[in-house]
């Protein structure tokens, strides 16, 4: 079972108590973890290697400072990931933004974290939503991961969710999950 929440915290990112469960959850607690070690929420150490970002970026998200604050966080999780963490960002309007730019997702190097981190204090403000194309997206990125552990973190004006894709999931499965969470998916 899932709840959407129709808004989320600045302390928004990580917050994937599935990774044990494997479940679909919604929840804002604050992120506990150390420089390049072990994320931790509410104290429970995330088992996560593949951690894929959707984050819309629409008008809506830009005007009320969101998209800010949802930047900010996303900075500070990135100096969490170590070589060993697989990860992509897509940020979402009509159209997608994605770092990287290739369909392999990207490893927590000093370089390549450096490139993330300059991707996404870049990434502006768009026009129009269209969560399916970032999903489409994330779960390509998924796909070509070869972590044990994925996971999916969604940031929306439709809520905060994460969809644990460690099996493979489809597109509409995800969708339908994410349905079953909220009507305004």
């Amino acid at each position: 079972m899932c709840t959407l929440r129709p808004s989320f915290t600045v302390a928004w990112l990580l917050t994937v108590l599935l990774a044990a469960t494997g479940n679909l959850a919604a929840q804002s607690p604050f992120v506990r973890g150390s420089v390049r070690g072990t994320p931790q929420v509410n104290g429970v150490e995330l088992d996560a290697d593949g951690l894929f970002f959707v984050i819309e970026r629409s008008e809506v998200m830009a005007a009320s400072g969101e998209l800010a604050s949802v930047k900010r966080q996303l900075l500070q999780a990135l100096l969490l990931f170590t070589p060993d963490t697989e990860f992509a960002m897509v940020f979402f309007d009509r159209n997608v933004l994605q770092f990287p730019h290739a369909v392999e997702p990207a490893r927590g190097t000093r370089e390549t974290l450096l490139e993330a981190s300059n991707f996404v204090r870049a990434a502006p403000g768009g026009i129009g939503r269209c969560l399916h194309a970032g999903l489409r997206a994330a779960l390509q990125f998924a796909g070509a991961s070869s972590a044990r552990r994925k996971l999916i973190v969604v940031l929306s004006t439709l809520g905060f969710a994460v969809v644990n894709v460690t099996s493979g999931r489809t597109l509409e499965s995800v969708l339908q999950e994410l349905r079953a969470a909220s009507s305004d998916c």
